[in-house]
């Protein structure tokens, strides 16, 4: 009967332990979801506030873009943004000329005369291929981190 008793309480503190242990773990992945979302409200924030210090650059970037002598034509400010992933503001020119089309990602900080788009693309008019669709992933890749 001892024996039986015994028995007893060590399984029922096994079982009561291994319960505790798995509680602990539930805890654990909670903390760990929970700081996970601190993180990435924390990074929508900083990217929120890093977009606005970019809209700092539109107007005159419009007003450049409206006076530039382009082989593409007529040159406006497509949209603007902060970027992750270069560590700085982004934006995409587009310039259209009768049937043609252009756009291209610069960074604000490098857009002189001989700078290099980081992407760009080149299309007619209803003819939209795929290289202006990949244009347009890409220019999502650099909005991420």
């Amino acid at each position: 009967m001892k024996f039986f008793l015994l028995i007893s309480i060590l399984l029922f503190l096994s079982i009561s332990l291994s319960g505790c242990s798995y509680q602990k773990d539930d805890l654990d992945v909670s903390r760990e979801t929970e700081d996970n979302n601190q993180i990435e409200e924390k990074q929508e924030e900083f990217i929120f506030q890093k977009n606005q210090d970019c809209l700092k650059y539109k107007d005159g970037l419009a007003k450049k873009l409206q006076e530039k002598n382009s082989s593409f034509g007529e040159l406006s400010l497509e949209q603007i943004f902060y970027s992750p992933k270069i560590n700085s503001c982004l934006y995409v020119e587009y310039g259209s000329k009768e049937v043609l089309y252009n756009k291209r990602l610069l960074d604000v900080l490098n857009d002189g005369p001989s700078s290099t788009p980081l992407e760009g693309c080149f299309d007619i008019y209803k003819n939209r291929t795929e290289q202006c669709e990949e244009f347009d992933k890409k220019v999502e890749e650099y909005k991420k981190y």
